[in-house]
């Protein structure tokens, strides 16, 4: 389900991006959960991680942000 804005990025089944979030250049695994107004770039989220209204996670190329399998961030 998405209702968000994805691009340049790789979603496994079951991900939700909420609302108004924005999603590029990630590799989102499997039951993640992307709440309402968040902006990921660079990201790696692991299985069943749930990211949080609001939040910001910017990574580089050369330096992704990895989140591990179940974690609320």
């Amino acid at each position: 389900e998405i209702r968000g804005t994805v691009e340049n990025s790789i979603l496994f089944r079951g991900v939700t991006v909420g609302e108004g979030a924005v999603v590029k250049n990630c590799i989102i695994m499997q039951n993640t959960k992307i709440e309402d107004q968040v902006e990921l770039d660079y990201t790696i989220c692991d299985k069943d991680v749930t990211v949080t209204a609001g939040r910001l996670l910017m990574g580089a190329p050369a330096h992704q942000i990895i989140i591990s399998k179940g974690k609320v961030v």
